[in-house]
């Protein structure tokens, strides 16, 4: 996206909304789909993924400061609460995000039938 001259991943979202955030346009796209294919349940909704991969991550023995770089997150300075990171603090170390999704396994999730022994072939 940087080289199509893009600032942002997703440069058609906007943050027209009361708090000026861009992921609530995802979020409501999100919620609409869930009903739209019958998961009416009011506790899925767009967070429950960053729940899920907290959650997992914690389960492979992850770190919880890890945890919460990971999704975004950060212990205040001032309380004991989990904020979201400042600009200022989005430089976790690098390597240990690495080393913390390489533990990351969901085994019960079976996907094997979505292998794809050449996922490039064919792309220009």
């Amino acid at each position: 996206m940087a080289a199509a001259g893009h600032q942002r991943v997703f440069p058609t979202l906007t943050n027209q909304n009361a708090n000026q955030i861009y992921s609530n346009a995802a979020g409501k796209w999100y919620g609409r789909y869930l009903d739209s294919i019958g998961l009416t349940d009011h506790r899925l909704d767009y967070h429950s993924h960053r729940y899920l991969l907290k959650q997992r991550l914690s389960l492979c023995g992850v770190e919880n400061e890890v945890r919460d770089a990971l999704v975004g997150h950060w212990a205040s300075d001032s309380n004991a609460k989990r904020v979201y990171m400042r600009a200022e603090e989005r430089q976790y170390p690098f390597p240990k995000l690495v080393a913390a999704m390489k533990l990351l396994r969901y085994d019960e999730l079976k996907i094997n039938h979505l292998f794809v022994p050449e996922p490039y072939e064919g792309v220009v």
